[in-house]
C-alpha cells in the first residue's frame, strides 16, 4: 500500500471509530435513525426480540474474538480449513489467486481466465475481471485504493471489521459448466441448528427463502425499504444439499448465530464467507410474523 493509501486508511479509521464512539455517548441515534428508517421505530436495545433488532444488540455488544478472523478474508480462509480440514476446504474454496497490498502490484495478466478482485476487509467492494475482457486497469487501481483508503462498517457499528487488515485479494470466479452465472445460498446456523436459508439468483435477480428441508417459506426478504428482491420460482432441491448442510454446520458450531454464505451451481457449490452482521441489521423479513419467528431461533449471549 502506498504511503498516501495508508495516511488515508489510518485517518479514515480514526475517525469512524471516533464516529462511532460518539454515537453510543448520544444514545446510539444513527443506529436508531437507520433502523427506524426500515422498521417505524427505534429497536429495543435492552431486550431485543426481532431478528434485526437482534442483530443491533450483537454490534453494541458482542465481541466474539471470531468476529474479526471472519470479517478478514484471508482469516476467514483460514478458519475455513480448521473445521474441514485442509483437503476439504481447498476443495470448496475459490482459488486464491492473489492477494496483496497494493493496487499497482495487482497482476492483471495473469488473471486473464477471469477473477473476482476483491478487498480483504470489508463487504461489497468487488470488481468482476470477465474473460478474455481487457478492464480498465487504472479505473480497477483507483476504485482498489478508495478500498485500502477505508476501513468498513464503523458507521453502523460493526466492530468485527475493525481488525480486518487492508489488503486485496483475486479469487478464481465460480461460474456454471457452461460459463453462466451463478447463485448465492445462505444458512442461518443458530446453536448449531440450521433454522433457514435463501437462494439469490443473480440471473434474475430473485430470492427465495426455504426451510433446511428445503419446504419452501411464504416470506420475503428486504435489503432495504424500497429495496427488494424479486420473488424466485420453483426450483428443485440441489444434488449436493445434503453436504453443504453438513458443512454449514461445522462452520457454524459453537455460535449463537451465524450466516453461512455459499456459492451455488447446478452441481456444486463453493464456499463464499460468514457473515456476522446480516444486512446490517436495517434489512428485514416480510412478513412481520416471520421477522419475530426468525428472531426467536436466536438466543443470544451474555454481553462480552
Amino acid at each position: 500500500m502506498s504511503k498516501l493509501v495508508s495516511l488515508k486508511h489510518f485517518i479514515h479509521k480514526t475517525i469512524c471509530i471516533q464516529e462511532s464512539r460518539i454515537d453510543r455517548l448520544l444514545g446510539c441515534r444513527d443506529l436508531k435513525r437507520r433502523y427506524a428508517d426500515t422498521f417505524g421505530q427505534d429497536p429495543d436495545l435492552k431486550t431485543p426480540s426481532g431478528f434485526s433488532e437482534k442483530v443491533q444488540w450483537r454490534k453494541l455488544n458482542d465481541r466474539n474474538p471470531y468476529f474479526p478472523v471472519f470479517a478478514d478474508r484471508l482469516r476467514c480462509r483460514e478458519y475455513f480449513k480448521t473445521q474441514l480440514g485442509d483437503q476439504q476446504a481447498n476443495d470448496l474454496m475459490p482459488r486464491l489467486l492473489w492477494h496483496g497490498a497494493a493496487s499497482a502490484d495487482i497482476p492483471f495478466d495473469d488473471l486473464q481466465a477471469g477473477a473476482i478482485l476483491k478487498a480483504n476487509h470489508g463487504s461489497g467492494w468487488n470488481v468482476r475481471l470477465e474473460p478474455g475482457e481487457i478492464p480498465d486497469q487504472k479505473a480497477v487501481r483507483r476504485k482498489c485504493d478508495a478500498w485500502l483508503g477505508k476501513i468498513f462498517g464503523q458507521e453502523m457499528h460493526e466492530w468485527g471489521y475493525r481488525q480486518a487488515r487492508p489488503l486485496l485479494v483475486a479469487e478464481e470466479m465460480a461460474r456454471q459448466d457452461d460459463g453462466g452465472p451463478i447463485s448465492d445460498l445462505k444458512c442461518f446456523v443458530f446453536n448449531g441448528k440450521i433454522g433457514f436459508l435463501y437462494v439469490v439468483q443473480y440471473s434474475t435477480g430473485n430470492c427465495g427463502l426455504f426451510r433446511p428441508d428445503w419446504t419452501r417459506l411464504d416470506a420475503s426478504l428486504h435489503l432495504l425499504r424500497g429495496h427488494s428482491y424479486g420473488v424466485l420460482g420453483d426450483i428443485p432441491i440441489p444434488p449436493y444439499f445434503s453436504e453443504l448442510k453438513e458443512v454449514a454446520l461445522r462452520l457454524g458450531s459453537g455460535f449463537d448465530m451465524l450466516r453461512v454464505d455459499f456459492l451455488v451451481s447446478d452441481n456444486r457449490f463453493w464456499l463464499g464467507e460468514i457473515t456476522v452482521y446480516p444486512t446490517s441489521g436495517n434489512g428485514y423479513f416480510d412478513p412481520p410474523a416471520f421477522e419475530q419467528e426468525a428472531g426467536d431461533m436466536w438466543t443470544l449471549p451474555s454481553k462480552g
